[in-house]
């Protein structure tokens, strides 16, 4: 990370990868960390708690075809039965409870994860939050989230990054996202 890597430096290494678990929780543990670099928030703890995020935040899912959905709307979810869905709407709060249980891991690592299907229309889960009630770390968490998201959508395929940067550009442009955003389209984050 101390490297000033390219997004097509960081997307190659992971094209043709089969591990989606592993893969998701990686880049978006780089992504995220990379965020608070070029916003100025960057500091050991902080990339700590993403990075910890990241690796734990789908912990408590068994079926990685579920961890390639991001939205309770998601009509893929049609496919799981119905304990299956209650269970992959309850990740988050699982995951923070265990998170809990382990003293060495940071608390915060837990509010991240709790908030990390969160999003900028108050439509998320687990708690269906408004902007404003998101913590601006797990702010970073999302976006990062769900531009590897996006990313994996399309194969990691770099002439789609424009794309996917537009798109999440007229969804998380509001309150505690716009920095992170700016961040993530190399803009200055702190911008108006």
């Amino acid at each position: 990370m101390e490297k000033d890597l390219t997004l097509g430096d960081l997307i190659g290494k992971f094209r043709g990868r089969e591990d989606y678990l592993y893969d998701h929780s990686y880049l978006t543990s780089v992504i995220a960390c990379d965020l608070l670099r070029k916003m100025n928030w960057w500091n050991e703890e902080r990339m700590q708690i993403l990075s910890f995020a990241a690796l734990f935040h789908d912990i408590t899912i068994k079926d990685s075809k579920l961890a390639k959905i991001a939205h309770k709307d998601d009509p893929r979810l049609e496919a799981f039965s119905a304990e299956e869905v209650k269970k992959y709407l309850r990740h988050p709060l699982d995951a923070f409870d265990l998170i809990l249980e382990y003293p060495n891991i940071p608390p915060k690592v837990a509010e991240v994860i709790c908030q990390h299907h969160e999003n900028p229309e108050g439509e998320g889960f687990p708690n269906s939050l408004r902007p404003i009630n998101i913590d601006p770390l797990s702010c970073v968490f999302i976006l990062a989230h769900d531009f590897v998201n996006a990313l994996a959508e399309c194969a990691y395929d770099e002439k789609q990054v424009d794309q996917i940067l537009n798109a999440m550009q007229k969804r998380y442009n509001v309150g505690p996202f716009k920095p992170a955003l700016r961040a993530l389209r190399g803009e200055n984050p702190q911008a108006a």
